[in-house]
């Protein structure tokens, strides 16, 4: 070492090999380093752990609409596409209820409420059988709410409990299939297999 670089040493200033902070190029070389790694390591947290970025909803099923035809009590034809009513279940064509055809009432209601007019149904996906599920309207008419309403179908639980004040009321009233005993119709289907 060089007389120079002893002296200031010895009076405790840097110089000989050190920056202004007193710390050597290798020292600060590491110090660099080491910040370079924080920052690479926060990218990568940020990267993994950050909220994804917000997605635009689904856009909404366009709306099925037009002239319909009955298929039986909880299932119609609208611009050529098979519909099934979502959340009720009517009574099938040949089921009876007690000495009530209600199978045949229930189909017969559904030709009554849309006879003429135009349909809307909003589809809410498929069923197994590769139908549409949707809710559809007469105007401001819920079908499947008249339906059920009618004591002609009854809300189907198993799949939604939006019918369920419908079937309460026209049970309390026995209106229709309510006023007879009757088997559910997912059952009568069953019990047909």
């Amino acid at each position: 070492m060089d007389a120079g670089c002893q002296r200031f040493r010895a009076l405790g200033q840097a110089g000989c090999g050190t920056g202004r902070d007193g710390r050597s190029p290798l020292s600060r070389r590491l110090t660099l380093i080491g910040l370079a790694l924080a920052g690479i390591a926060a990218v990568a947290w940020l990267a993994v752990y950050r909220d994804p970025p917000k997605s635009d909803p689904a856009p909404p099923v366009a709306a099925i609409t037009g002239e319909a035809e009955a298929i039986d009590g909880d299932s119609l034809r609208v611009s050529g596409i098979e519909i099934r009513l979502e959340g009720a279940d009517a009574f099938e064509y040949d089921q009876r209820c007690g000495a009530f055809a209600c199978g045949t009432a229930a189909s017969a209601n559904l030709h009554r409420l849309i006879d003429g007019n135009t349909v809307r149904c909003q589809p809410e996906g498929e069923d197994r059988y590769g139908r549409t599920l949707a809710r559809c309207f007469v105007g401001d008419t819920d079908i499947a709410a008249a339906q059920v309403r009618a004591g002609l179908a009854v809300a189907y639980r198993r799949y939604s409990d939006r019918y369920v004040r419908e079937e309460e009321a026209a049970k309390a009233v026995k209106c229709g299939a309510w006023a007879y005993s009757f088997q559910a119709p997912e059952d009568y289907r069953h019990s047909k297999t």
